[in-house]
């Protein structure tokens, strides 16, 4: 797949009903998504540090209203890790929020659309959800944060969650990321029973952006992902091919926040 200059419009209409969904809530959770308590955000979240051995900067993609960031520095320094949060977001009202939540480091909070953002510097640690854009996007996606956004000799850490109320597991990254060509260096999960998938890719390992229009530039976002059994997903022989759902299953357990059902 080629870089498309914007995420489909459908997809985007979809993340303005997220945002909305997410603002209707006061409790810092619930505005970044999540509808479980303390405990749960904390066993489903903090395994993403498994990632993070030493200090550094460390961005959210995606950020919300920071919290997420927030939460990951408390428990980085409960281990003797010094994390400074970053974060960006689509959303000008949730990255209002974050400011709010750090006034000094509001300026650390940027608004903008992930896909075509361009940071104004790069940053040793980078978190990504895989459904910031559609899924058969990623392969470009991760390709574009190692490359733009994570610093040299950097990591790119990439989230799934799944459901534990509907006993929806969640997305295999791991296998998501080598199915498209990329080399994943370790992978963690969190929950009992699982319920959160991550996996990392180092900057070193990758090659620079590939030119436009090129046979491997096409095929970067071509992404066949294995799905863990349980998943309310179809299946065919053990493997879901994504591009042949154009919505993406990211876009569907989004959209259930609006019911009230929160993940």
């Amino acid at each position: 797949m080629s870089h498309p200059s914007q995420l489909p419009n459908a997809f985007l209409i979809q993340l303005r009903a997220l945002e909305a969904a997410y603002l209707q809530s006061d409790d810092p959770r619930q505005q970044s998504g999540f509808g479980g308590g303390a405990e749960r955000w904390r066993a489903e979240r903090e395994p993403i540090l498994e990632a993070i051995r030493a200090d550094g900067d460390l961005l959210d993609v995606g950020c919300a209203n920071g919290f997420l960031a927030e939460s990951l520095v408390k428990w980085g320094l409960e281990r003797g890790i010094v994390l400074r949060p970053y974060g960006v977001d689509r959303s000008r009202r949730l990255v209002e929020l974050a400011r709010q939540r750090r006034p000094s480091m509001a300026a650390n909070f940027y608004v903008g659309e992930v896909w075509e953002w361009e940071p104004p510097r790069r940053f040793r640690y980078v978190y990504a959800l895989h459904d910031c854009v559609p899924l058969e996007y990623l392969g470009a996606y991760v390709r574009r944060l190692v490359s733009r956004v994570v610093a040299p000799g950097g990591r790119l850490i990439v989230g799934a969650y799944g459901s534990r109320s509907r006993k929806i597991v969640p997305l295999d990254v791991a296998g998501c990321l080598r199915s498209a060509g990329l080399k994943v260096t370790g992978q963690s999960q969190g929950g009992a029973p699982s319920v959160t998938s991550f996996a990392w890719v180092d900057a070193s390992y990758q090659d620079m952006p590939t030119a436009p229009g090129t046979e491997t530039d096409r095929n970067a976002g071509d992404v066949a992902c294995s799905h863990h059994s349980g998943s309310e997903m179809g299946r065919a022989g053990g493997r879901t091919t994504w591009r042949e759902d154009r919505t993406g299953v990211g876009w569907r357990r989004h959209m259930r926040v609006l019911g009230g059902r929160r993940r």
